[in-house]
């Protein structure tokens, strides 16, 4: 029997999320939906993501979920409201592109075909994952959480010239002192010290994308806990052998795992180009890739003494998913 359920594919951003999904979508009866989380937007995107989200890495539970909760039922039923789309093309002039016309008119198409032959929804979204428990028991969803090694996660947050705003858990009360309350003080230190303008520059960015990874891969361990239907994917045993990898979520998922699928993996993750250095989520999923040789580029991106000091600012955490030998 067919599974219809819908699919959640999260875990840390830049941790091969938008490879996994946009492979499993591949598949003609999954309907893509990319990071409705996303506090940022373009007018396309407003017709499919009614829900608005302040922060990034809203945290969604049960007393503020009728915040969003009808716009994403919306969402995972590939209804398309055009009204938002074009006043948002009408009125914001920073993405009043000629362009976007065209993506309005393809994301109407595309929700249109998805609602014909009733496609099971993919939702694709790293920024969702705080929000993943939240989201699975709500809409009954099928949950995927890829890992990827600390270094090689800060690594590509450097080559890509990504900072997050620590803010953003600070303002979110219910986050910080329930789901994160081990990291509140070192979080407020963080923003207090970013507040003042004489110590921004005794800032490691290192030192923050570490702490990112810490965070999110706490939440991570507690899900495996009390989470144990969910599939749990590290990005570098994917990239060492993509078709094993892939067949195990594909099985996870009762999807068909055709030969000509696995031929397109093999073809895209077996390119002689290993470089990485994208700063565009669908620009770096759409690309051929050598996948093995990226497993270890953040030697290349990060300094020894760099490395050293993500794994000290780590340790008690990735020790749970990485042994010695991975940071070799």
């Amino acid at each position: 029997m067919q599974n219809k359920k819908p699919i959640l594919v999260t875990g840390s951003h830049r941790s091969g999320s938008t490879w996994i999904g946009s492979t499993i979508a591949k598949e003609p009866t999954i309907g893509y939906i990319h990071e409705p989380f996303n506090p940022d937007y373009y007018p396309h995107q407003l017709g499919r993501y009614t829900a608005r989200f302040k922060y990034w890495f809203t945290y969604i539970y049960s007393e503020n979920e009728h915040t969003c909760l009808r716009e994403l039922e919306k969402t995972l039923a590939f209804s398309y409201q055009l009204k938002p789309a074009l006043k948002a093309l009408l009125f914001d002039a920073s993405h009043r592109e000629p362009i976007e016309s065209l993506r309005i008119l393809r994301e109407y198409l595309l929700c249109a075909k998805h609602r014909l032959i009733q496609a099971r929804p993919l939702v694709k979204d790293p920024i969702a994952l705080f929000s993943a428990e939240w989201m699975a028991e709500k809409f009954d969803m099928n949950v995927i959480i890829s890992i990827r090694h600390p270094a090689a996660f800060v690594g590509s947050l450097k080559v890509a010239n990504w900072h997050y705003p620590f803010s953003h858990f600070l303002e979110q009360k219910q986050l910080l002192e329930g789901v994160l309350y081990p990291f509140k003080a070192e979080i407020q230190d963080l923003v207090d010290r970013e507040s003042n303008e004489s110590n921004i520059s005794n800032i490691n960015e290192i030192d923050k994308a570490a702490l990112l990874w810490k965070i999110m891969h706490y939440r991570i361990l507690e899900y495996q806990k009390s989470h144990p239907d969910w599939l749990f994917v590290r990005h570098e045993d994917i990239s060492q052998d993509p078709l094993t990898g892939f067949k195990t979520i594909f099985d996870y998922l009762n999807l068909n795992y055709s030969k000509s699928l696995q031929k397109t993996i093999l073809q895209y993750t077996s390119a002689k180009d290993s470089s990485q250095d994208v700063k565009n989520y669908s620009q770096e999923a759409s690309r051929a890739m050598n996948s093995k040789a990226n497993i270890k580029s953040w030697q290349k991106r990060l300094s020894e003494s760099e490395i050293i000091r993500i794994r000290e600012g780590v340790e008690d955490i990735a020790n749970k998913f990485y042994i010695n030998s991975d940071w070799e």
